[in-house]
C-alpha cells in the first residue's frame, strides 16, 4: 500500500469521526432540548394543577362560609322568634293577672272593709267574697295602707308587711314579688296593688294582694320549644325560670348576655321606652359555661328578660365547613 493511500484513508477516517461526533452532539442537543421542553411542560402543568386546586378550594371555602352563615342566620331568626313569643306569652299572662287585681280592687266588699276595718260584719262579708274567688284568684289578702292585713285567706289579720319594700317605698303601682312558701312547698309571685276610695283614683284606702304560681310561667316556657333550644326567664335579682328545670334557680347577672339584656331593659324602662323590636342575636358563653347563640326579649312586669339559646355546636354541626374541620382535625393535630 502506497503512502498516498495510507494518507487518504487517514483523512477519510477523520472525516467519519468528525461526522459521527457531530451526529451524536446534535442528537444530544435535541434530547437535551426535548428534556427541557418536557420539564417546562411539567412545570406548567404543575402550576396549572396548583391553580385549579387553589380555585377549587377558594370556591369551596366561599360556598362553605355562605352555607354556614345561612345556617346561623336561619337559627338566629328562630331564636328571636322564640324569645319574642315567650315574652309575649308571659307578658299576656301577667297583664291578665293585673286585670284581675284591678277588678277585685274595685269590689265594694273589699273597699268597705278597708274603710271600716273593725266592723266584724264587713269582715265576714269580705271573707265570704275571698272564698268565692279562691278558685280563680287564690290567696287574696286585704291590707291597710301601712301593710297590715285586715282580712285574708292564708294571712291572719294583723300580719305585718310594713317592712316589705313595696310599703317602704310607698309604691302605688301593681307589683310582682317572687317568694317561696315553705308550708305549701311552692313558689309564687305575690301580686299587690292599690285600692282607691274614689273613682278618680286619688285616694288610696289600702292594698290588695293575691298569688300567682310560678309553675304557670314554667308551663308557658316549656310549650312549643323546638330545635334543641333552651329558653328561660331571668330577672334583675338573678331568678331563673327555664323550660327544662322544674324548680327556679338563682344565677349571676353580672356578665354576658344576661347583663346586656338587663342593662338594656333598665335603660329603656327608665325612659319608659322598653323596646319591642328584635335585638342583636349574639354568640357568647352562657351562665352554664356553654358556647351558644342567643336572643332576648323583655318582660317589663317582672323587670327581666326572656333568653332563647341554642348551642353553637348544634347549630353548626351540619355546616359544610365545620364538617370539613371535624374530618381534617385528626390529620392536622395527630
Amino acid at each position: 500500500m502506497t503512502s498516498n493511500n495510507i494518507i487518504k484513508k487517514q483523512v477519510d477516517g477523520d472525516k467519519w469521526l468528525k461526522m459521527e461526533n457531530g451526529f451524536f452532539k446534535s442528537a444530544y442537543l435535541q434530547i437535551e432540548k426535548a428534556q427541557k421542553m418536557l420539564e417546562e411542560s411539567e412545570k406548567k402543568n404543575l402550576r396549572l394543577g396548583f391553580l385549579l386546586i387553589f380555585i377549587f378550594l377558594s370556591f369551596l371555602t366561599v360556598i362553605s362560609y355562605n352555607h354556614r352563615n345561612m345556617m346561623i342566620v336561619s337559627n338566629k331568626e328562630n331564636l328571636q322568634i322564640l324569645a319574642s313569643e315567650k315574652a309575649d306569652q308571659i307578658n299576656t299572662l301577667l297583664d291578665e293577672e293585673k286585670d284581675k287585681l284591678l277588678l277585685i280592687a274595685g269590689m265594694s266588699d273589699f273597699k268597705n272593709v278597708l274603710l271600716h276595718p273593725n266592723d266584724s260584719l264587713l269582715i265576714e262579708i269580705a271573707k265570704k267574697r275571698i272564698n268565692e274567688l279562691e278558685n280563680i284568684i287564690p290567696n287574696i289578702s286585704i291590707l291597710n295602707s301601712n301593710g297590715i292585713v285586715v282580712v285574708g285567706n292564708i294571712d291572719l289579720p294583723g300580719t305585718d308587711y310594713s317592712q316589705h319594700p313595696y310599703f317602704l317605698e310607698k309604691r302605688q303601682d301593681i307589683s310582682f314579688t317572687i317568694y317561696s312558701d315553705p308550708l305549701r312547698k311552692k313558689d309564687y309571685y305575690a301580686i299587690i296593688g292599690s285600692v282607691y276610695g274614689d273613682i278618680n283614683k286619688t285616694d288610696i284606702i289600702g292594698k290588695i294582694a293575691f298569688d300567682l304560681e310560678v309553675n304557670k310561667l314554667s308551663s308557658l316556657m316549656k310549650q312549643s320549644v323546638q330545635f334543641n333550644s333552651e329558653v328561660y326567664f331571668i330577672d334583675e335579682g338573678g331568678v331563673v325560670i327555664g323550660n327544662k328545670a322544674n324548680d327556679i334557680s338563682v344565677q349571676s347577672t353580672s356578665e354576658g348576655s344576661v347583663k346586656l339584656c338587663l342593662d338594656d331593659f333598665a335603660k329603656y324602662e327608665s325612659d319608659n321606652t322598653v323596646e319591642t323590636h328584635a335585638e342583636d342575636i349574639l354568640q357568647y358563653i352562657n351562665f352554664e359555661g356553654v358556647d351558644v347563640f342567643g336572643a332576648h326579649a323583655y318582660v317589663p312586669n317582672l323587670s327581666g328578660c326572656i333568653l332563647a339559646e341554642r348551642t353553637s355546636s348544634d347549630i353548626l354541626k351540619y355546616s359544610v365547613i365545620d364538617s370539613l374541620k371535624q374530618i381534617l382535625n385528626p390529620f392536622i393535630f395527630n
